[in-house]
C-alpha cells in the first residue's frame, strides 16, 4: 500500500537535529517551512533535545508530528561535547526514521552535517514513483538536483502538476 493512501496526504519525514523549541536558525526555519506545508503534506519531524524541550518522545505541533530522539544537549562551545551531540543524535535518528511510516519524500537540513547519510539511509523505504528532483537534501530511490527553482518532478509525483 502506498504511503499516501491511508491519509490522502504524501508522507514527508523531516531530519534535522535542532527543531522549536529550540533557538537555533535551522530550528525556526525548519518549524516555519514543516507548518506551512502541514496542510498538504503529512509531516513527520525526527529532532534531537534542545534545552529548551522537556523529554524526548512524540508531540504534535500545529499539524507536525515531532519525534523528539534521546541525544544530548550539551553545551555547543567545545568541540568534542559537540561532536557528543552529534553522533547521539545521528544514531537516534537513524534508528526513529527507519521505524516511523513509510514516507515518500526524506528532506534534511544541514545540521549535523553528515545528516543527508541517515536520509539516503531512511530513503530505502520511499516509493520511486514519488521520487522528488529538488535540493540535494532531498532524499528519495532516485532523487537528484534540479535547476534553481524548479520542482516540477516533485509537484507531478504529488499530483499537483
Amino acid at each position: 500500500m502506498r504511503a499516501r493512501d491511508v491519509s490522502g496526504k504524501p508522507r514527508v519525514l523531516i531530519l534535522n537535529q535542532y527543531y522549536w523549541p529550540g533557538v537555533e536558525a535551522t530550528a525556526h526555519l525548519l518549524s516555519e517551512l514543516a507548518e506551512a506545508l502541514a496542510d498538504e503534506f503529512e509531516i513527520t519531524v525526527v529532532t534531537g533535545m534542545v534545552a529548551e524541550a522537556d523529554q524526548p518522545g512524540v508531540t504534535e505541533r500545529r499539524g507536525v508530528r515531532i519525534q523528539r530522539v534521546r541525544s544530548t544537549a550539551f553545551d555547543r562551545s567545545r568541540l568534542a561535547l559537540r561532536a557528543t551531540n552529534y553522533l547521539t543524535y545521528l544514531g537516534q535518528s537513524l534508528w526513529k526514521s527507519l521505524r516511523v511510516d513509510r514516507p515518500d519524500v526524506v528532506l534534511c537540513m544541514t545540521d549535523p552535517p553528515v545528516i543527508a547519510n541517515i536520509a539516503r539511509s531512511s530513503a530505502h523505504c520511499v516509493p520511486r514513483s514519488a521520487s522528488t528532483c529538488s535540493g540535494p537534501t532531498v532524499s528519495s530511490p532516485s532523487a537528484r538536483p534540479c535547476a534553481s527553482g524548479s520542482n516540477t518532478r516533485a509537484r507531478r509525483a504529488n499530483g499537483s502538476a
